[in-house]
């Protein structure tokens, strides 16, 4: 087995950002518990290196009715309010019709402080590993993968899309797709 040169806790889909009002270092992952169940987390420390093994939170365990947590990241808006966007499933078994991208909200400007649950984005079924950004003009984007086997599709397809935010936690209409996979060990039945 390879030893993770990072952290010496089990986890998968790290994330980190700064926050320079804080002055910590923020990591978000998805962690496992010993009966293998997944929790998501968000740890912190003054320099990026502890950040992974630093003091941490829980936001959300697998047993409060999601299920598979994958892929979660940070965002921090204008005013200090900082967002995590996560994947789960509702459905044990992994059904892909069941894949929901969620949003949690800090309750202050401190992460630290604790996240509260907003939503989940139901015109984003199967998309996961979200990044969001602010662009120069103020405008927010959101970039996701998308699993097109749940719309229909007859195989495992990723599709790559930046889509228009109204807010952190409101999508606009205007979406694009950037890439999909079509080489053959891209695509799997």
């Amino acid at each position: 087995m390879i030893q993770n040169p990072i952290t010496k806790r089990i986890s998968a889909d790290p994330f980190m950002a700064y926050d320079d009002k804080t002055g910590y270092y923020y990591s978000t992952y998805t962690a496992f518990d010993k009966e293998d169940r997944a929790i998501l987390k968000v740890s912190r420390a003054r320099k990026a290196q502890d950040a992974p093994d630093g003091e941490e939170i829980i936001l959300l365990r697998e047993e409060e009715g999601y299920y598979h947590i994958w892929a979660p990241e940070m965002f921090c808006d204008r005013d200090g309010t900082w967002y995590v966007y996560v994947s789960a499933f509702t459905d044990k078994d992994m059904d892909w019709n069941t894949m929901q991208l969620l949003v949690f909200q800090s309750i202050s400007k401190d992460p630290f402080d604790g996240f509260k649950f907003v939503k989940y984005f139901s015109e984003l079924s199967c998309a996961f590993d979200p990044t969001v950004y602010e662009a120069k003009d103020g405008k927010l984007y959101m970039c996701y993968t998308q699993n097109m086997y749940a719309f229909g599709f007859e195989r495992y397809e990723q599709r790559l899309h930046i889509r228009e935010m109204l807010s952190p936690t409101e999508l606009g209409e205007k979406y694009a797709e950037i890439s999909k996979a079509e080489l053959s060990f891209e695509l799997s039945k």
